[in-house]
């Protein structure tokens, strides 16, 4: 039996390659909207770019999730339990201030920055 393949699964996870891969594993990506999950330490990022990323400060392995539309992973940038509590109290400082967040991530050094978004966030 044959598995339908999925055209926007396919170009979602090209386009998260393509912008981890061009610029040297690095990605910056706006906090469009930042929600709780049904657990206490998961959160909900949501991106126009992305299907699903989650902050997970929660399970054993804690990191920013990249999921398809099948919740299949499709990407992950793991931290440890004060990187993913940082990230999410700096999130939410940002936001309190009216103000779009941006995180940046670089794979390769295993390094992330959450600031205020500007142009070189998508």
């Amino acid at each position: 039996m044959r598995k339908r393949i999925n055209i926007a699964n396919i170009v979602l996870g090209l386009c998260l390659f393509a912008s981890i891969s061009s610029y040297g594993q690095e990605l910056s990506f706006n906090v469009e909207k930042y929600q709780p999950t049904e657990f206490d330490y998961m959160f909900e990022i949501q991106n126009k770019n992305f299907e699903k990323v989650t902050l997970d400060c929660q399970s054993f392995i804690n990191g920013l999730d990249f999921r398809n539309d099948k919740n299949e992973q499709i990407a992950l940038f793991m931290l440890d339990i004060a990187e993913c509590e940082d990230i999410h109290h700096r999130i939410k400082s940002i936001q309190s201030e009216n103000k779009m967040a941006c995180i940046d991530l670089d794979f390769s050094r295993r390094l992330y920055d959450v600031k205020e978004s500007d142009e070189s966030c998508i």
